[in-house]
């Protein structure tokens, strides 16, 4: 499920698979040229999937394809608006994450 968005990426949340759940969730950060996908191909060989199996709560970031208005975007915005932005967004929703 989605839940956060900005102009470079929505965050997904998964659920864990077990009724023992982990703490402390993961953040999957793919490199910008991938989709979150190349994590999540299919059920057997799925990192994500692996990663809900073990009780853990999994966030993964989807990057948008920029568009006209993304073109003046630079390397420090994509880190602090991408991955630094879903950090602060995955302790709000996981305070066991600020630990």
């Amino acid at each position: 499920m989605v839940v956060y968005e900005n102009r470079l990426f929505q965050l997904i949340q998964y659920k864990p698979l077990t009724p023992k759940v982990r703490a402390r969730p993961f953040l999957f950060v793919p490199p910008s040229i991938n989709k979150f996908y190349i994590l999540d191909l299919q059920p057997e060989n799925s990192m994500v999937r692996y990663a809900v199996e073990q009780g853990n709560t999994v966030f993964l970031m989807s990057w948008k394809n920029p568009k006209e208005p993304e073109r003046h975007v630079a390397w420090d915005d994509y880190l602090e608006h991408g991955p630094i932005e879903a950090i602060h967004v995955v302790q709000r929703r996981s305070p066991a994450a600020g630990s």
